[in-house]
């Protein structure tokens, strides 16, 4: 079986969908997607994913996101087992109380792992982090014994941002720079690195620099 779409268009309030090519066995669609409103478009990926798990399951809450994205990329493989392969680019973004003047990514996605190459992040204030990663994904969810890798590099970003991201709550403050690695499990993650810290602050203690 085989679908084809001649510069189709979906529009659901601020979010836009754009398909063209042909969905088959060996898929070649081009897929665009730009949205004004992250908050919108995470709502409505939680009703999508709420309407296809099985009554009684635990729901999902939207992201505390907001900002503009877009995404040009294609799909290939079958319907059955599609791979996303693209490039995600947003601006003014506010992620879990945390702000970043734009953020970049590659993305490629299949049912069976997730990898984001060259990532930057830029901060509002000060700052840049850049990154690549990887995860193992079971029919498309990311499952306790799934693998993981984070390799980041980081310059003159705040303690309290990385601490807002990884959603953790430590009486730490300052700027951070440096590298580290993140490898094992989403249940069990290890890492290991270096890093520097300036205008440093810890249980209520001053250090003018860290070095770990």
């Amino acid at each position: 079986d085989e679908a084809s779409f001649g510069k189709s268009y979906l529009r659901i309030g601020n979010t836009e969908l754009s398909l063209n090519g042909t969905l088959s066995k060996r898929s070649n669609l081009s897929v665009q997607l730009k949205t004004s409103d992250l908050h919108e478009l995470s709502t409505l990926a939680v009703q999508i994913e709420a309407a296809a798990t099985s009554p009684g399951a635990p729901a999902s809450a939207p992201l505390d996101l907001h900002g503009s994205a877009q995404f040009a990329g294609y799909v290939f493989g079958s319907p059955e087992n599609p791979r996303l392969q693209g490039h995600l680019s947003a601006n003014d973004v506010q992620v879990e109380g945390t702000r970043w003047r734009s953020i970049q990514t590659n993305v490629e996605l299949s049912s069976s792992g997730i990898a984001l190459r060259n990532g930057a992040l830029v901060a509002s204030q000060q700052g840049q982090l850049h990154l690549n990663a990887n995860a193992g994904l079971q029919h498309w969810s990311l499952m306790a014994a799934s693998p993981v890798s984070i390799a980041a590099t980081a310059a003159n970003v705040s303690v309290a941002d990385l601490q807002r991201l990884a959603k953790v709550n430590y009486p730490v403050s300052g700027v951070l720079s440096g590298n580290f690695l993140v490898e094992g499990t989403k249940q069990n993650p290890s890492g290991h690195g270096s890093v520097r810290i300036v205008k440093a602050s810890a249980w209520n203690q001053p250090d003018r620099k860290s070095v770990v």
